[in-house]
């Protein structure tokens, strides 16, 4: 019973465990519908806030040619009621009329061209007297709107109008205030006004007076409060509405849930002045901006509490270019999504009830199945010892014959490189002796190039010897002759002697034919001992040469025994480098059979040991499930 225990925990743990995967799915789809959701309802404050913008643009495009159009009453121009106050002036019933017919004026005020009040309404909107006397009195000529009037400077376009709508003309508007005029003649009011002023015409067309309306600010306020029924309505109690001008000024403040009242209220602290908490409050900063759009912030104003927020921009409609005003609308968070809060709560319950489910299913199915977990764990026990231990024995026998064959792969490594060192030693050898062989034949066949030189020298010295001996025997002639002719001078000489006178020229040339044949002789004398000293030379000449010749047979010989035998320790030479080659291409190919063992061996020893290893760690999982199944861990 405790063993389907701790098997029943394990699985409602699993069971929780994979649960919390769809549920964290589950939860992000939920967190993202929440997140759309919640800015949908922000986006329809959006709406809100377009809307009534959209209303006070249209609404004011009227007023804008409300003052044009009341200018153009024929009363106006004539100038015998000019200045008169009263009711029995038609000028003035006529902007009693006017007054009560719109019902959304203060005052409506005619001037001259110098600033010189014609007339006044003297009655309210509700045909009650007002007390407008005091404004015959005033000098508009330097206030703004006379002064734009006068200029023609209208207002044609805002900031942030839109295109399209800049192409009214004719009218000066002034921006929201606390009208003193107003303020003086209706004591009970805010004072809050809007001014929009525009010239007035003659037939002829030329300004003979300015027309301005002081409109009641009361019913812009209005757009704010029907908004607000609206919302409240649809259950958004806690909706507030702001205003802010160009400068970001709050013109309207109207918060019912704040001031427990649908009036909307003019506290001077916060109207005309600067945005309460603007700083912090981005929202006001962007619809100043001319931005539009939403959100969620944290409200300075109300402590740091979460606003769903919407705010739009006025861009003007109808050609009218609007005002530089901005729409803000709020509504608190909690109140806002209270759907999404809903939501999320159905969430939180639905994921309480999903655990709740995987923890009674992770006890049945633990309670159910333990028992033949246990016996086939117990079985794959023993069944992973034996593994365990025949793959061990093999893991051991692999890495032996591993270590061996890797030994002797070593060893064959070595004496294979000893071959490849021998080889190439052998190799270069055979290339020696070849290079010996031929450097022998070169010298055999310089030999013999030299002995048939030396043939060549003795035939030579030979002819010179022939040649000296006949040179000799020319000598011998030409001493034989100049013997002769020194004798035939000499008789020449003698027989001249005898002759006398008569012979003595003959005697001259006699002494001078005996003096050349002395000196020839004498040549011929000295010619003969170098002849002979010259055949003495070349007979040893002949003798040297032949000598040299039998020294060149002899090298001639030793050569040819010299090439004779390099070429047999070349050829020699050749044959062991082939049965090297032929050595060390068995040795490589035992080196590749020993290498492919060992990396068999190798190789079957990881097998076994990853075999073992596989084994250890299903006997370690096997005895994980024992212990699961025991409820042990």
């Amino acid at each position: 019973m405790s063993h389907q225990m701790g098997m029943a925990k394990k699985l409602t743990g699993y069971f929780l465990a994979f649960g919390l995967i769809p549920m964290a799915v589950f939860a992000l789809i939920a967190y993202q519908a929440a997140k759309v959701s919640e800015k949908k309802t922000a986006a329809q404050f959006e709406n809100v806030a377009f809307n009534i913008a959209d209303k006070i643009d249209r609404n004011l495009f009227e007023r804008y040619g409300d003052v044009q159009a009341f200018g153009f009453n024929r009363i106006v121009r004539d100038r015998s009621l000019w200045y008169k106050p009263g009711e029995g002036n038609d000028i003035v019933s006529a902007m009693n009329q006017f007054v009560d017919t719109y019902d959304l004026y203060y005052l409506t005020i005619l001037v001259d061209t110098q600033g010189k009040v014609i007339a006044v309404n003297s009655r309210d909107r509700d045909g009650k007297p007002v007390n407008s006397n005091f404004i015959y009195g005033q000098d508009y000529s330097y206030s703004p709107w006379f002064r734009a009037c006068a200029q023609k400077q209208f207002t044609s376009r805002m900031p942030f109008t839109a295109k399209g709508n800049d192409v009214s003309d004719g009218t000066f508007i002034e921006d929201v205030m606390v009208d003193r005029d107003v303020q003086r003649a209706y004591p009970s009011s805010s004072g809050m006004a809007l001014g929009f002023s525009a010239p007035v015409y003659d037939d002829a067309g030329k300004v003979i007076a300015y027309w301005s309306n002081r409109f009641n600010f009361d019913f812009v306020e209005a757009f704010f409060v029907a908004a607000y029924q609206e919302l409240k309505t649809a259950g958004f109690n806690t909706a507030e509405f702001l205003a802010l001008d160009g400068e970001g000024r709050v013109i309207v403040d109207y918060a019912p849930i704040r001031t427990g009242s649908n009036d909307v209220k003019h506290d001077p602290a916060v109207i005309l002045k600067e945005t309460p908490g603007r700083a912090g409050y981005e929202v006001v900063q962007a619809a100043v901006e001319g931005k539009s759009g939403s959100g969620y912030l944290d409200n300075p104003r109300d402590g740091g509490v979460s606003y769903a927020v919407g705010y739009r921009h006025l861009v003007g409609a109808l050609g009218f270019p609007g005002m530089n005003w901005s729409v803000v609308v709020q509504v608190k968070r909690s109140e806002a999504a209270a759907e999404v809060l809903t939501m999320e709560r159905w969430m939180g319950g639905l994921a309480v009830v999903f655990l709740l489910l995987n923890i009674t299913l992770g006890f049945y199915v633990g309670r159910r199945f333990s028992r033949p977990i246990e016996r086939s764990a117990l079985d794959l026990s023993q069944s992973a010892e034996q593994v365990t231990n025949a793959a061990r024995q093999i893991s051991q026998s692999s890495s032996t014959l591993a270590d061996g064959a890797n030994r002797q792969a070593a060893a064959i490594e070595e004496t294979s490189s000893s071959l490849e060192t021998i080889m190439s030693t052998t190799r270069r050898n055979a290339d020696n002796m070849k290079s010996a062989a031929q450097l022998a034949g070169e010298s055999r066949r310089l030999t013999l190039q030299s002995a048939e030189g030396a043939c060549e020298m003795e035939r030579a010295m030979q002819a010179i010897r022939g040649a000296s001996d006949q040179t000799s025997r020319v000598l011998k002639s030409i001493d034989e002759i100049a013997f002769q002719t020194n004798l035939l001078a000499l008789n020449a000489a003698v027989e001249a002697a005898r002759a006398g006178e008569a012979g003595k020229g003959f005697a001259v040339v006699a002494e001078e034919v005996r003096n050349l044949a002395l000196r020839a002789a004498e040549a011929a004398r000295t010619t003969g001992e170098l002849v002979e000293e010259n055949v003495k030379r070349v007979a040893d000449g002949v003798k040297v040469v032949d000598d040299l010749k039998n020294a060149l047979d002899v090298v001639v010989q030793s050569s040819d025994k010299v090439t004779a035998l390099t070429q047999e320790v070349a050829v020699a030479s050749d044959e062991q480098v082939h049965g090297i080659e032929q050595v060390n291409a068995g040795t490589q190919q035992m080196s590749e059979v020993t290498q492919t063992t060992a990396a068999n061996a190798e190789e079957s020893a990881s097998a076994a040991e990853e075999l073992n290893g596989h084994a250890e760690s299903m006997h370690g999982v096997v005895a994980a499930m024992v212990q699961i199944v025991h409820g042990t861990r």
